[in-house]
C-alpha cells in the first residue's frame, strides 16, 4: 500500500532520456493556457534507447487546483449550477446535458445579479462560488480555484468526495492522479497534489529537449534562437530551459501508461440521443 509519495518518484535520473521521465518548462502550445507546464514522457524505451524517433510525447501534468479551472470541469460546475438554480427558483441559461461552451461575460454580469438578489444565503455563497470557477475557467491561463472555493461552490462533503475520486482515478477516465513529491522548490517534479491529462498529448522535436540537457542555463535562449529556423516551437520553449527533474517509478508509470491506452484504443460508437432514448423506453413493454 503506498502511504506517502516517498517511493513514487526518482529525484534527478541519470542518463538519457526515459518513458516516466518528468519534464517541468514544457509547453501545450497554448492549449492550456501560455505558462510553461510539466510532462510526464511517454515515448516507449526501444524508440528512446535506439533512437528510433525524432520527437519525444508527453502528457501535460497540472496541479488539481489548475484542472478545476481548465474547461474539462465545465460539466461539472454546469451541473452544479443548474441544480442551485433550480432550487433557488432562478433562471438562467438552457442546459442540456455535457457542454464545454464558456459563458460569455456580459451573460455571467447578468446571472451574478440574478444570484445576488437570493436571499437564501447558503445558495447565494454557493452561487457566488460557482461564479468564481466559471471566472477562473475563462482566464486564458491556468489560474487555479483554491479549495476553499471549491468547498463554497460544491459544500464540504461534495468537495471532499470530487477530492477523493480524483486521488483514487474515479472522478475521470482522462485523468490520472500525481501525488505531491515533497521535494524542495525549484527542483520539485510535482510541487503540488496533480494529474496528468490524458485529453491534451504533445509533442516536441528529440533534438530540442537533447539541447536542454546540453546547454547551461545562460545560454538557452540563445541556443534556441539558432534553432527557430528549423524548428519554429523553439520559440515556444525559449523562456525558461526545459528540465528534468524526476521520473515516475515503473509500477506507478505503468499504471499510468495503462490507463492512457484503455482511454485511446477504444473504437466508440455514437450513443442515442435523449429524444431516441426516450423513444427506446416508450417501446420497451
Amino acid at each position: 500500500m503506498v502511504r506517502d509519495a516517498s517511493n513514487y518518484y526518482t529525484k534527478f535520473p541519470k542518463g538519457d532520456h526515459a518513458p516516466g521521465d518528468i519534464w517541468a518548462n514544457l509547453t501545450c502550445f497554448g492549449a492550456l493556457g501560455t505558462e510553461p507546464v510539466r510532462g510526464v514522457i511517454l515515448t516507449p524505451a526501444c524508440d528512446l534507447t535506439n533512437r528510433k524517433v525524432e520527437s519525444l510525447t508527453y502528457l501535460p501534468v497540472i496541479s488539481v487546483g489548475q484542472y478545476f479551472s481548465t474547461t474539462a470541469f465545465l460539466p461539472t460546475v454546469y451541473r452544479r449550477i443548474a441544480g442551485l438554480c433550480s432550487s433557488a427558483n432562478i433562471s438562467w441559461r438552457a442546459w442540456d446535458g455535457y457542454k464545454y461552451e464558456l459563458p460569455i461575460p456580459s451573460e455571467l454580469d447578468v446571472f451574478s445579479e440574478k444570484v445576488a438578489a437570493i436571499k437564501d444565503a447558503a445558495k447565494r455563497e454557493a452561487l457566488l462560488g460557482g461564479i468564481e470557477v466559471f471566472k477562473a475557467i475563462c482566464s486564458k491561463d491556468l489560474v487555479g480555484v483554491s479549495r476553499a472555493v471549491m468547498t463554497k461552490f460544491l459544500g464540504a462533503k461534495e468537495s471532499t468526495d470530487l477530492l477523493e475520486k480524483i486521488v483514487k482515478n474515479s472522478h475521470s477516465s482522462d485523468l490520472h492522479f500525481l501525488p505531491a513529491d515533497g521535494f524542495n522548490a525549484p527542483y520539485s517534479a510535482i510541487p503540488q497534489h496533480s494529474v496528468a491529462l490524458f485529453r491534451y498529448p504533445q509533442s516536441v522535436p528529440l533534438v530540442l529537449l537533447d539541447a536542454a540537457n546540453e546547454t547551461p542555463a545562460a545560454s538557452w535562449e540563445a541556443v534556441m534562437r539558432a534553432k527557430m529556423e528549423r524548428f519554429p516551437v523553439a520559440a515556444m520553449l525559449s523562456g525558461a530551459r526545459p528540465i528534468k527533474l524526476a521520473e515516475m517509478e515503473p509500477r506507478f508509470f505503468a499504471d499510468l501508461l495503462t490507463r492512457y491506452i484503455s482511454l485511446m484504443i477504444r473504437l466508440g460508437a455514437p450513443s442515442f440521443d435523449k429524444a431516441s432514448v426516450e423513444r427506446l423506453l416508450l417501446e420497451m413493454e
